[in-house]
This record gives structure tokens, C-alpha cells and sequence, in this order.
């Protein structure tokens, strides 16, 4: 035990830490070099400025919003386009992945208590997959800054980790089901790629098949008035 805690300082905390710190010395290159106390300064600096930055953006959103995508952001269109023709670049996923993620997420967590609470075999995995989104989500909760849904990719791997735990569960329980079940998702999660592709990708579309596709138009919520979910 001893001595996978001291891989992990070394590997997780020890290297990371080192890297990140020598990633400075080009950014110092023109004030006689890195030191300790540049380097603080600098993270005191950018503490100050997230911690204040409130600038309200029309894109920006909430952290509960992110699983669902109700406020994806949009990043370029071209105004020049001929009549009847959209081209877009708008930071979303794929809802095939994202949604049924929740459902996934919340799955892993009552598996978890199942393990904990009544008594069923436990699995491992399910704690590291809530700890590991848990840990990357969390923070989030209490940022009082404008904040955008790309903050949400790095919780989006355990997003997919408890897909992956949930189908697998699901196939040790009723493999029928799963050998019927799995590819048609993954059909669903492959076409709805290619579905979105252009909004991700500024390739330029139909004004009529972007209108077709911007699914929560007529979404209305409490603390914001939109009319739709997607920029073009």
C-alpha cells in the first residue's frame, strides 16, 4: 500500500507539477527567467482575475446545464453565406452520448449504493468513475464567474466510463438483450454524428435542415429566454 501511495505522489502529483511549472520558462524568456516567486505571482494573478470575472456573454451557462446541452457555444458564423444557407461552428456533443450519459451516471451511482448500502458484491468501478466525475464537476458548483459548457469535457470522460459500466452490467445480466440493444445504439450514437457534423465542423447547410436540427427551439426555462439551442 505504502508504496502505491508513493507512486501516485510521484506520478500524479510529483511529475505533473514539475512539468507544469517548467511549461513557464518561455513565458519568462524576457523577464530574466523563471523563479518561485514569478511563477506564484502568476498563479495569484490568474486566481484574481477568474475569481472576479463576471462579464456577462449571451453563450454563457450554468454547470447544471451542461449534461444536457441546454446552452451549447457558439463559436463563428459566416454572415455571407447565399440566402437559405447557414454555416456554423457551435462547442456541443453528441446527444446520443450526453443524455443517455445522466441516465448512465445515475445508474453507476445506484449501483454503488446497492454495493454499499445493500449488501451487493462490490465492484470498484463504479466508485471510480463517480469519484473521478465528482471530482472534476464539483468545483463548478461554487464558481461564481461566467462560465461555458466546454467546462464540462473533462467530466465528460467519466460521462462515457459509466456508459461503458452500464452497458457492461447490462450485458452480464440479460446478454440478449445487450447483443440487440448495443448496436442499435451505437448506430443512433453514429448517425446523430454525422447529423451534427455540420454545426461542428462550419460546414455550410440548408437554413432549412439547421431549423430541423435545433431540436430545443421552443425550450423554455426559468432563468433564460432563447429560442433554440444552437447558433446560426
Amino acid at each position: 500500500a505504502m508504496g502505491t501511495l508513493g507512486c501516485c505522489l510521484i506520478f500524479f502529483i510529483a511529475i505533473p507539477f514539475a512539468i507544469y511549472y517548467l511549461s513557464y520558462i518561455p513565458h519568462f524568456t524576457g523577464a530574466q527567467g523563471l523563479t518561485w516567486e514569478r511563477f506564484w505571482n502568476e498563479q495569484a494573478q490568474m486566481l484574481r482575475y477568474h475569481a472576479g470575472q463576471a462579464d456577462p456573454h449571451p453563450y454563457q451557462s450554468r454547470w447544471f446545464e451542461w449534461p444536457l446541452m441546454l446552452r451549447p457555444m457558439w463559436y463563428y458564423t459566416d454572415p455571407y453565406m447565399p440566402q437559405g444557407q447557414v454555416y456554423t461552428i457551435v462547442c456541443m456533443g453528441n446527444p446520443a452520448v450526453w443524455w443517455p450519459g445522466v441516465l448512465a451516471l445515475a445508474y453507476t451511482l445506484w449501483a454503488w449504493i446497492r454495493q454499499n448500502v445493500c449488501g451487493e458484491a462490490r465492484d470498484p468501478r463504479a466508485a471510480v468513475v463517480l469519484i473521478g466525475f465528482t471530482a472534476q464537476m464539483l468545483p463548478w458548483v461554487f464558481v461564481t464567474r461566467s462560465t461555458f459548457i466546454y467546462h464540462y469535457f473533462p467530466s465528460l470522460i467519466f460521462i462515457i466510463l459509466s456508459l461503458v459500466y452500464a452497458w457492461e452490467r447490462i450485458g452480464t445480466a440479460h446478454p440478449r438483450a445487450e447483443r440487440a440493444l448495443l448496436p442499435c445504439y451505437m448506430t443512433g450514437v453514429l448517425v446523430l454524428f454525422l447529423c451534427f457534423y455540420p454545426f461542428g465542423t462550419g460546414y455550410a447547410m440548408s437554413r432549412t435542415y439547421a431549423d430541423a436540427m435545433n431540436w430545443l427551439r421552443a425550450l423554455r426555462v426559468p432563468w433564460r429566454s432563447y429560442g433554440g439551442w444552437l447558433g446560426y
